[in-house]
């Protein structure tokens, strides 16, 4: 019996795929994200502060367009997922103290192209990983990719603020 749907371990230690998702705008959350920066491009203020400094979460959550963003149901008719859309913008949930604001909505067509640029980006980092990878197994000594030196520098920064000081025990 053949068993042509396995990869070989050097296939596997090599091969570097793009997340596999319906939409690249919230990565099927529902939520459009802004790690990248590029919804910034269509609200030039989003989570910025007065002063222009930029502070991940003061904004609204901006709602996707795609189905991740919409209720649905089990076959049972029970619900599966909320969403975040049921017909209104602003978006918002009913409280005891009336609605309140959970979100907002861009327009499809930027949603689209957010969608769209960053497939864009995941299908060149795919490529560029790939050759990456394939070099390094070759015996090839390799540099990261600057967008991976920054991330690792950012994790660095992160880690060093959350270390704690070491102490030597007393004598």
């Amino acid at each position: 019996m053949s068993r042509s749907h396995k990869r070989n371990a050097t296939d596997r230690d090599i091969t570097w795929r793009s997340p596999s998702v319906k939409c690249y705008a919230c990565h099927d959350s529902g939520i459009v994200s802004n790690g990248d920066g590029i919804l910034n491009d269509y609200l030039p203020d989003y989570d910025t502060t007065t002063n222009g400094e930029r502070h991940a979460g003061i904004d609204l959550a901006v709602i996707c367009h795609c189905e991740a963003a919409y209720p649905s149901l089990n076959p049972d008719g029970s619900t599966a997922r909320g969403g975040f859309r049921s017909g209104g913008d602003p978006i918002a949930v009913a409280t005891e103290n009336g609605n309140q604001a959970v979100g907002i909505s861009i327009d499809k067509f930027s949603a689209r192209e957010i969608h769209s640029r960053r497939l864009r980006r995941w299908q060149e980092a795919e490529i560029q990983m790939n050759d990456l990878r394939r070099r390094a197994a070759a015996g090839e000594t390799i540099t990261a990719p600057d967008y991976i030196t920054s991330v690792k520098q950012q994790l660095q920064g992160i880690k060093n603020m959350f270390e704690l000081p070491r102490t030597t025990p007393s004598a």
